[in-house]
């Protein structure tokens, strides 16, 4: 059976962060952000989020071909534990409040989203691995 981190190579327009960079120690928001712009190269595409992502900066879907996020995994509607499992993008430690975790099309535009971007299965977090919330 193909699992889903190998899938990309057997599946056209499926893009994987870990191949494009490397995850963990701070290096999370580099590796999606690669991944959106590998897929916008090519036309548009699937980010498969398989794995929690603490981002650092912002991720950004530029004005251009269409991207979608899918985040595998359920998400957890209790109150306690603020859990998720699977893949999902939260805050890294530290990351700076009243900032934006995703930015799609043109700062001009903020309410506009141009290159079609969705989110399938979204699992987004605001509580950052040091268990603190982030404002925002």
């Amino acid at each position: 059976m193909t699992s889903p981190a190998s899938a990309d190579a057997a599946v056209s327009g499926m893009y994987f962060p870990e191949h494009y960079g490397r995850i963990g120690s701070g290096a999370d928001a580099v590796a999606i952000n690669a991944a959106v712009a590998a897929a916008q190269a090519a036309g548009g595409g699937l980010i498969v989020l398989s794995q929690p992502y603490a981002i650092e900066s912002t991720i950004s879907a530029a004005t251009g071909p269409a991207v979608q996020f899918w985040c595998l995994g359920a998400g957890n509607r209790q109150v306690n534990p603020k859990t998720l499992t699977g893949g999902y993008v939260r805050p890294a430690s530290g990351f700076p409040p009243d900032t934006p975790l995703f930015s799609i099309g043109r700062p001009s535009a903020p309410r506009q989203n141009p290159c079609g971007t969705t989110f399938l299965t979204p699992r987004i977090s605001g509580i950052a691995p040091d268990g603190k919330a982030i404002r925002g």
